[in-house]
This record gives structure tokens, sequence and C-alpha cells, in this order.
């Protein structure tokens, strides 16, 4: 079986607490449908050294990018191993310990993510989302077309194949060791699409409630808008961009 590698560290509390929240904008737009996907069915996900390294958060950015751009261009942006490596160990100072979702997410807005054609990506925006609150976790997956999550792998998640329902039925499951990304939900069971280690495993809500430590939002990512630029209707952009600042600790302009 293919080795599958862990390597997010929980973020820092002083960084939760302030962080931007997103649900106050989504919550005067109409529930989510009850079948969705951001990434437009695409099943092109990769490992990206995830099995190498504990690269997951990292990973789970490219894999962010290659999804959305599969959904809005028709073809997932070829994002280079070596350009995620080099991006992972820029952040570790060349150590192989993991990164935090929030550390790691200000480092993708500042210097972006390199793709094979030399573009950088970045998320523009970012901010939390409450997993315990699954009304608000799911439209924000919705509207924000996908989150990043931190989880904790109780064993049953680790030995899961592709294609499998992870479910959490009591029990500590956990501390937080890896970084995923949840990008639609399907209407037959309610259960979330899960995107990790180059595969798609789907979670039921009571497993996200369970094993989902912190989840973030990319609601302006670029790479989720069409080539002419189309968003969803419902965000107040400037607001969204204004309270940013404000998390950030800098002047809005």
């Amino acid at each position: 079986m293919t080795r599958r590698l862990k390597g997010c560290n929980p973020s820092h509390s002083g960084t939760l607490l302030r962080a931007m929240f997103v649900p106050p904008h989504l919550a005067a737009l109409p529930p989510p449908p009850s079948e969705y996907d951001a990434d437009g069915g695409c099943n092109e996900y990769r490992m990206f050294l995830n099995d190498t390294y504990g690269i997951c958060v990292v990973a789970e950015f490219a894999n962010t990018i290659l999804g959305l751009t599969f959904a809005t261009r028709g073809t997932p942006t070829n994002i280079k191993d070596s350009d995620v490596k080099t991006n992972y160990f820029n952040q570790t100072r060349g150590r192989d310990i993991g990164l935090d979702l929030a550390s790691a997410l200000d480092y993708w807005n500042r210097y972006g993510l390199v793709d094979a054609n030399g573009t950088l990506h970045k998320p523009g925006v970012y901010g939390g989302v409450d997993p315990q609150n699954i009304d608000e976790f799911n439209a924000a997956c919705y509207y924000c077309d996908g989150l990043d999550i931190a989880i904790s792998t109780p064993s049953s998640f680790m030995n899961s194949d592709d294609g499998d329902v992870v479910d959490w039925k009591g029990g500590n499951p956990g501390g937080i060791d890896h970084c995923v990304r949840i990008s639609g939900r399907r209407k037959s069971d309610g259960c979330f699409k899960l995107i990790t280690w180059g595969g798609i495993r789907w979670a039921t809500e009571r497993w996200i409630v369970a094993c989902t430590g912190e989840a973030w939002a990319t609601p302006l990512i670029g790479d989720r808008l069409k080539p002419e630029g189309v968003t969803i209707e419902g965000f107040d952009i400037v607001e969204l961009r204004r309270q940013f600042a404000v998390f950030q600790g800098r002047a809005f302009d």
C-alpha cells in the first residue's frame, strides 16, 4: 500500500481567536443545494510527495488549485512536486516538521504557490469556519468552493481506501495531525467529498464534527473564478477585504 504520511500541526490559539470569521457573510444567502462539487467532478488529485514528507498542508493547497482549475477551465493546472516541496521547506527552514494551517495560509497569501508555467496562485482572503456547526460548515463549503481543514486521523481513517465512507461513532479520535480538502457533498447520503493522498473519501456529518479541529475558507481565491471573472452573488467583497485587513493588522485601502 502507498505510504500515507501526515504533518499538520494545530494553529496558534491567538491566531484562531482573532481570525476573520466567514459565516456571517453567508447568513443572508439561500441554503446550499443537497448536492454540489466545487471541483466539477475532478478525480485527478495527486499525492504531491505526501508519501515521502509530512507535506500535507501544501499538498492540500496544490490540490485545491488543481480541483478548482479543473472546474473553471476544464483542465487541472499543472503544479510540479518540486515546487510543492520547495514551498514546504521554505516555510519549515529545511526541516520535515509539518505546518499549521493558519501560518501556511498566511505564507501562501504572501508568496503564492507557483505552477509549472510560472504563475503564482494565492488565496487572497481567508477566514475561519466553525466545524462544529455543520450547517455553517456546509454553507461555507458551498459558497466558498471548498474548505481547508485540519483533522485528526484515527486508524479507521488511516486504513480507508479511495471511495470509502469514513465515519466516527464516538470517543476521542485524537489530536490534529493531517490536512485535507473538502470540496463537495453528495445527495444520496449527505457525505462530504474529502480529498487526501491523491484520492477521494466521503465523510459523514458526525465524522466532520468529531474529527475536524480547524476549518478555513478562501472565498475570493482567484482559481474559483471562470476566465470572465464571474463569482457567486451575495458576497460584499469590499467588506470581506476590510475585515481581512483588520485581521492582518493593516490599514484598509
